[in-house]
């Protein structure tokens, strides 16, 4: 993180700039909570499981097709 942070500053961004509400980014930032992150890993941990699984039933229809038909399905060329 402190990486990113340091990338940010070294490119000219402005932590003191504040929106139309007096906020600047560490506000919105603060107000971030543990909770708020452990819910979004964890839907990106949902997410990932379903995406697997359905590649999983794209490469068994791709085998099945090869097998009744000997046609490869899915290579670009």
């Amino acid at each position: 993180m402190s990486e990113l942070v340091g990338m940010l500053l070294a490119r000219g961004a402005a932590p003191e700039l504040c929106d139309a509400e007096g906020n600047n980014a560490l506000h919105y930032a603060a107000a971030v909570t543990p909770l708020d992150l452990a819910l979004e890993r964890t839907a990106t941990e949902m997410y990932m499981s379903m995406a697997e699984g359905v590649r999983a039933v794209g490469r068994h229809a791709d085998v099945v097709v090869f097998l009744e038909t000997g046609v490869v399905v899915g290579d670009e060329v």
